[in-house]
């Protein structure tokens, strides 16, 4: 008889791979859905008529972060490959759309597509600085944080 733990272990590796990307992305829309909003409610109570290019540029930058953070949240094992591979997700898809973009006159698109590369570049640095830090720390036994070293 297969013992069952391990197959239960494997399988739900398995579906947190498989759903990686689509949890990520949904994720980052909702993201990006809720600061729309947010920023259309603050926006119209402040009484600003077009506040348009901050709302979407800002979209942009919490969609990308979102996606990096969320993927790398989901992903079964902590390596520092994860959020670099969701940063250049972030990448290309600013690269695809550079041309058209660009050929149609969509200049607030594209600025908004670039703050989207952006932000999970840096939110893939920020993760793999913490990580990084703490996998060093733990490795040469030294003590965490300051009250664990003062002790």
């Amino acid at each position: 008889m297969p013992n069952t733990t391990s197959l239960r272990a494997v399988a739900l590796n398995a579906l947190r791979w498989i759903a990686l990307l689509p949890v990520a992305l949904a994720g980052a829309l909702l993201a990006m859905f809720l600061c729309l909003k947010l920023n259309q409610f603050s926006f119209g109570a402040m009484g600003v008529a077009d506040g348009r290019y901050f709302t979407v540029v800002s979209a942009g930058v919490v969609t990308g972060a979102a996606f990096v953070y969320l993927g790398t949240l989901i992903a079964p094992s902590g390596g520092r490959w994860i959020p670099w591979l969701l940063a250049v997700l972030c990448v290309l898809y600013l690269g695809m759309g550079i041309v058209p973009l660009a050929h149609a006159g969509r200049w607030l698109d594209l600025v908004t597509s670039a703050a989207l590369a952006v932000s999970g570049l840096a939110t893939a640095w920020a993760l793999t600085q913490v990580a990084g830090a703490s996998d060093v720390r733990e490795r040469e036994g030294a003590p965490l944080n300051r009250a664990d070293r003062d002790a």
